[in-house]
């Protein structure tokens, strides 16, 4: 694979990103188990939707773009590095929808 800089923090967000996309839907699925299809948590479903697909497609774009570096030798070409770089960038968001997850969790307590 070609070098990449700072690859430990790419595996680090890929990581949080799967782990976001899977509290969100284990939340999900707790929600209709405890409560049902209520009119009430309609919203609370939806923002769970938009944060896993906030979290699911910079995931995708991230292993597309490491297979496409790995495949690229003996040097990956400069836009698809930068265009890494700028799916890496939204690592400073991830702590929004982390918490976005808890506080839905806290909203219907589900703390428990």
């Amino acid at each position: 694979m070609a070098r990449l800089p700072e690859e430990s923090e790419i595996f680090d967000l890929l990581q949080r990103l799967i782990a976001i996309v899977d509290s969100a839907k284990a939340l999900e699925f707790n929600l209709l188990q405890r409560y049902g299809e209520i009119p009430e948590l309609i919203l609370s479903l939806e923002q769970l939707d938009n944060i896993t697909q906030r979290a699911a497609d910079p995931y995708r774009r991230l292993t597309n773009l490491l297979l496409r570096i790995a495949e690229s030798q003996p040097l990956p070409a400069t836009a698809t590095l930068e265009l890494l770089q700028s799916t890496m960038e939204m690592r400073f968001g991830l702590a929004a929808l982390e918490r976005s997850v808890e506080e839905i969790r806290l909203t219907w307590r589900l703390d428990e």
